[in-house]
């Protein structure tokens, strides 16, 4: 599949599943099925760790959602938590951790000078400029290949020290951490590939999956 139609499916789908509701979900799982046929289980695990590791904005989500959806009360003589907030609160985390597997599958499966090659190529179709467009793609390349590093250092700061007095020294230790690394890290290049002619068939690739989150949103 070309780098661009990879990334823009994978933008039809996060809308999808940001917008729809259960329905959505279910679509949302079929499609991740079909595209992690013929993963390799190490890049499975590896998108499972990604979810597990954001665990506490999930409960985060989660307990906004149980705090403040009125409607069908849980327990008597309380206004929340309700039955919809339950119901709603699952619904989004649950979309929330498939979007993050997306966004694993979606890096590995594509190289880093086409993913970038493909952001390029998006951003300069939608009008931004050439200078903008290489800085906004070769960015968002660079955050994601730091995420897994950031969250190591994190780990390994948090472990050599507990209770909640000590967040303000992990995070400035982390921060400290972060700066030495750039100081010592050797520049590299980052190529942004020239995307070879797309196919018009790719096209519908997002077309329908844009049609199969739109179907299931539609009343009967």
């Amino acid at each position: 599949m070309h780098p661009i139609i990879r990334v823009i499916s994978y933008l039809v789908v996060a809308a999808g599943l940001a917008l729809g509701g259960c329905e959505a979900l279910f679509v949302g799982i079929a499609i991740l099925t079909l595209a992690l046929l013929g993963t390799r289980s190490r890049d499975l695990l590896a998108a499972c760790r990604g979810v597990w590791a954001l665990r506490w904005l999930w409960c985060s989500v989660f307990s906004v959602y149980l705090a403040f959806t009125p409607g069908n009360r849980i327990l008597r003589g309380w206004a929340v938590p309700s039955f919809e907030g339950v119901n709603e609160g699952l619904e989004r985390v649950a979309s929330l951790a498939l979007i993050v597997v997306y966004v694993g599958w979606l890096v590995r499966a594509t190289g880093r000078e086409e993913l970038v090659g493909g952001l390029y190529a998006i951003a300069r179709g939608v009008g931004i400029s050439r200078r903008i467009a290489a800085r906004l793609a070769v960015r968002t390349l660079l955050v994601l290949e730091a995420v897994p590093r950031v969250r190591a250092t994190l780990a390994r700061s948090w472990a050599e020290r507990t209770g909640a007095r000590d967040l303000v020294p992990a995070l400035a230790s982390l921060l400290s951490l972060a700066v030495q690394e750039g100081v010592v890290a050797t520049p590299s290049t980052v190529r942004i590939a020239v995307s070879s002619a797309l196919p018009p068939r790719q096209w519908l690739y997002p077309a329908v999956l844009a049609t199969l989150f739109m179907a299931v949103q539609m009343p009967l």
